[in-house]
């Protein structure tokens, strides 16, 4: 754990045991970098197979600054670079780092924590695609829509391999 302003948090960084990436340094100069380590980390959270997609947004996020314990912090980039989601955990529900956090944001800022920042959005959106394609209005029912999903980050074709939970 880390300490900033007399506050303990969690640092975190992607590393293969020569490199590291982290949003990090030193106060007033922090940004997101990749450096050779000698360290090996503190916390091993996670292990996962180095894919192009996590290469593409690691160059996503380079020399990203502007950190922000609340809405741009080191788990958030880390969580993004393995998975694509903007979250740190640290900022969620009722824990310390959130309860810390909380009172000094405006009801503005609070809204924007774990929203994935404008500069990483891609510029194309995906159009609405419908949940259940073969599904069909029971008669009798009137003024009703099938289901749309409008909020999916790529197109989807359903196969006969797929199913639902419910």
């Amino acid at each position: 754990k880390q300490t900033i302003y007399g506050f303990k948090f969690r640092h975190y960084a992607l590393t293969d045991g020569q490199w590291m990436c982290e949003f990090g340094g030193k106060k007033g100069d922090v940004h997101c970098n990749i450096r050779t380590t000698t360290r090996s980390p503190d916390v091993i959270e996670n292990t996962v197979r180095f894919t192009a997609d996590m290469k593409n947004r690691m160059q996503q996020v380079l020399g990203a600054s502007s950190y922000s314990l609340a809405l741009r912090n080191s788990e958030h980039v880390c969580r993004y670079i393995m998975t694509g989601s903007w979250c740190s955990l640290q900022m969620t529900g009722s824990t310390p780092l959130w309860r810390h956090m909380h009172d000094s944001m405006s009801k503005e800022e609070r809204k924007l924590v774990n929203v994935l920042p404008v500069e990483l959005r891609s510029e194309k959106q995906p159009s609405p695609a419908k949940i259940y394609p073969a599904w069909t209005v029971p008669q009798g029912w009137k003024d009703w829509e099938q289901p749309i999903f409008k909020n999916h980050s790529s197109s989807w074709a359903p196969s006969e391999k797929d199913y639902n939970v419910l």
